[in-house]
C-alpha cells in the first residue's frame, strides 16, 4: 500500500506540488484575516437561567465593565493649573470617537431647586477652565458641600480623586477599544508628567485590553518559535536520511 502511494507521489509530484502551493497561498490568505475576539468567553449556555438574568440585567441598567477609572493622590490637587489641566484632560478624552461620558471633579452637576416651574434643575459646576485662584477655591466648597460625591469622586480624606470614564456600547468589544485605550493612557501619561503626579488607570476595558494585547504578542511567539522548531526537527531528520 505504501509502496503504491509512494509511486503515485513520484508519478504526480508536479501536480501535487502545485496543489500544495495553491491549498498553501489560499490558506495563507485566510490566515491574514483572522481576528481575536475582544469579548470574553460565554461561560454559561444562552438557555442557562441565570445567564437569561444576567441579559436581562445588563439590558435594564446597561453593559458592565464599560469603565476605565484614572486616580490621583494628591493632597494639593485644587491648584489653578493641574486643575485646569485636570479639566482639560476630560475634554479631551471626552472628544475621543467610542467614549460616552467623562466623570470628574472637574466635570460633575449639582442639583438646584427652580421654584417658578416646580422642579429640579442639574447643572455644571463648571461650565469651562477657571480663571483664577479665588474661583477654584470657592469651587472646591461647593464640592465638598455635595455629599453624594465624596466617596465616589473624592475620597473620604480629600486626598484622592478620580475621573470615570464611560465607553459607547458599540465599540466596547470592538477592535477600537485598543486605540481608545491607548489614546486614554497616553493622554493621561502627559498629564502626570506635566503636573509630577502618578496617574492610575484601572476598569475592565483597560484590563481587558492589556490582556488581549498579551494573547497577541504570545500567539505570535508561539509561531515563531513553532516554526523554528518545526525547521530545526526537519533538518535534523534530512540529516539522517542522507
Amino acid at each position: 500500500m505504501f509502496q503504491l502511494i509512494s509511486i503515485f507521489i513520484l508519478r504526480n509530484r508536479r501536480m501535487l506540488l502545485a496543489v500544495i502551493a495553491v491549498l498553501t497561498l489560499i490558506f495563507g490568505f485566510l490566515a491574514t484575516r483572522i481576528e481575536l475576539s475582544y469579548d470574553f468567553a460565554r461561560v454559561l449556555p444562552a438557555n442557562d437561567p441565570f445567564a437569561q438574568e444576567y441579559e436581562k440585567f445588563k439590558a435594564t441598567f446597561g453593559e458592565d465593565g464599560s469603565v476605565i477609572v484614572l486616580g490621583v493622590k494628591d493632597s494639593n490637587f485644587y491648584q489653578l493649573k493641574k486643575f485646569n489641566d485636570w479639566y482639560q484632560l476630560g475634554q479631551e478624552i471626552k472628544a475621543i470617537d467610542g467614549i460616552e461620558a467623562v466623570v470628574s471633579v472637574a466635570g460633575i452637576y449639582t442639583i438646584q431647586n427652580n421654584e417658578t416651574e416646580k422642579k429640579f434643575d442639574v447643572r455644571p459646576i463648571i461650565s469651562g477652565k477657571v480663571k483664577s485662584q479665588e474661583d477654584l477655591d470657592s469651587i472646591k466648597l461647593t464640592i465638598d458641600a455635595l455629599p453624594f460625591y465624596n466617596g465616589l469622586i473624592v475620597s473620604e480624606d480629600k486626598s484622592s480623586t478620580l475621573m470615570a470614564i464611560t465607553f459607547d456600547k458599540k465599540k466596547l468589544n470592538t477592535k477600537s477599544r485598543l486605540d481608545i485605550v491607548a489614546s486614554i493612557h497616553e493622554k493621561a501619561k502627559t498629564f502626570g508628567v506635566d503636573n509630577n503626579l502618578e496617574v492610575h488607570i484601572s476598569g475592565m476595558p483597560f484590563i481587558r485590553t492589556a490582556i488581549t494585547g498579551k494573547v497577541a504578542k504570545e500567539l505570535q511567539l508561539f509561531l515563531v518559535l513553532a516554526i523554528i522548531v518545526c525547521s530545526l526537527i526537519l533538518l535534523i531528520f534530512s540529516d539522517h536520511l542522507k
